[in-house]
């Protein structure tokens, strides 16, 4: 009887040893997450704080017909992806960075002798895709289911 109760009290300290390491352990992944979309958050938003002046003065230039001011502009964009890069792959698909630096490359590779419509086109095409990061990373329901 005694060998009885001295197992129940092991196995029920035992229990409660691992309800408390799955609780910390459930806690500790609710702040990794909370954390990693702070993090995602706080990277889009600087993104494109960086990326907005930067893409208005390109698309005022391609407008105006200003090529070589384009030009500059699509050097300092594709600089800021650059830099951008490896913390967008923390929260954001390898598809979609691929295809926000593709047409970044594309732009940069107009230079100054590129045609208005593909200027305009590949800007447009930047916006669209960190539109759609900003979109994806957003808190909500639907994004986390």
């Amino acid at each position: 009887m005694r060998d009885e109760r001295f197992v129940e009290a092991h196995t029920e300290k035992l229990l409660r040893t691992q309800a408390r390491a799955g609780r910390l352990a459930l806690c500790a992944f609710a702040l990794l997450l909370a954390a990693s979309f702070v993090f995602s958050t706080l990277s889009i938003a600087s993104l494109e704080r960086r990326l907005g002046p930067l893409l208005d003065e390109a698309h005022e230039a391609a407008q105006a017909g200003e090529l070589e001011r384009v030009e500059r502009a699509a050097r300092r964009i594709d600089a800021v992806l650059r830099a951008y890069e490896s913390a967008m792959k923390i929260y954001a698909s390898h598809r979609d960075i691929t295809d926000l630096m593709r047409c970044s490359g594309e732009l940069t590779a107009l230079g100054a002798s590129g045609e208005r419509d593909d200027y305009l086109e590949s800007i447009a095409g930047i916006r669209a895709l960190i539109g759609m990061l900003e979109e994806n990373n957003r808190v909500c329901i639907g994004n986390i289911l």
